[in-house]
Order: C-alpha cells, then sequence, then structure tokens
C-alpha cells in the first residue's frame, strides 16, 4: 500500500524515532516506505521543525543520514552507530 501524503510518513518515522532512537532517513528510504522521496523530505522537514534532528555521520565510505529525538547528540549517535537500522 503506497502512503498518500507526507503526513503519513511523518507519523511513521516519528514513531520508528520513539522505538528505536536512531532511524535511517537516506537513500533508499523510499522504497521501503513506499512513498516518494519528496514526501521524505517534507516529513523530515516538519519533524525537523517539531525538534527533531538529522545527524550525518560516516559508515566506511559513506555518509549517512540519521534521524533522532532533539536530545540525541551527534557523539552518541556516533558511539552507538551499530544500532542505526
Amino acid at each position: 500500500m503506497a502512503i498518500k501524503n507526507f503526513e503519513e510518513v511523518r507519523d511513521i518515522l516519528e514513531k520508528e524515532v520513539s522505538e528505536k532512537d536512531y532511524v535511517y532517513v537516506g537513500s533508499g528510504i523510499e522504497f521501503r516506505l513506499g512513498t516518494t522521496w519528496s514526501r521524505i523530505q517534507l516529513a523530515i522537514f516538519a519533524l525537523k521543525e517539531e525538534g527533531y534532528r538529522i545527524h550525518y555521520i560516516r559508515v566506511g565510505q559513506a555518509v549517512v543520514r540519521i534521524l533522532t529525538k532533539d536530545y540525541i547528540t551527534y557523539e552518541t549517535v556516533w558511539a552507538n552507530r551499530d544500532k542505526i537500522n
């Protein structure tokens, strides 16, 4: 089932962050969620407006984008990079 609007995407990402603390929101997430990249971007923007944060960390040769709650620091994300999914 395809996601019809960015609010649904925002709700899914918000739920994932509340359950897991660290959520990968980079390349390919649109396929996992069954939506478009533009809806992902709008959802991320809306969550950032609500206080969520985006962290960029290097994993191997790639730089990945991680969505977290507002109080989670870059250092915490880096220390827990094995928990990112």
